[in-house]
């Protein structure tokens, strides 16, 4: 009964593949739900814009940007925010950290995309129903 092993070793390699199978194509759905949302596309278009846009500006002047489709997203992935003003949801989804230079832009419920600007002014941002704007003021020494 001891003396021979040959299937055990066989036993153990098939399920060891069929497990690692099953972890990848669970982490390729994972990945395809999240890239079918367009929430990490959105993240980078609009993270990326703010970013330009902040290093483009001068003192004195005033951005917007209509985000009404990061909305509409943010509201059919999370159920929990359907109540919510539009204002109340780009303060939650548009972050601009002004000590790192990094604006921050996270639509879905995990992760997000930074991208950082260069300029050296004053930033301050307001959201106004689903308009997010952006004021550029002298840099503050």
């Amino acid at each position: 009964m001891l003396g021979n092993k040959r299937g055990d070793n066989f036993i153990y390699e098939t399920v060891i593949f069929i497990v690692l199978n099953i972890t990848f194509f669970v982490v390729m759905l994972l990945f395809v739900g999240r890239a079918t949302s367009g929430a990490g596309f959105l993240e980078q278009i609009y993270a990326k814009q703010i970013a330009l846009v902040i290093d483009q500006a001068r003192p004195g002047m005033s951005v917007s940007f209509g985000m009404q489709d990061a909305i509409v997203l943010v509201k059919s992935l999370d159920k929990s925010k359907e109540g919510w003003e539009s204002a109340q949801i780009l303060e939650d989804v548009v972050k601009i950290n002004t000590l790192e230079n990094k604006v921050i832009v996270k639509i879905g419920s995990r992760g997000g995309y930074s991208f950082r600007y260069f300029s050296d002014y004053g930033i301050r941002a307001e959201t106004r129903g689903n308009v997010f704007y952006i004021l550029v003021e002298e840099a503050s020494k």
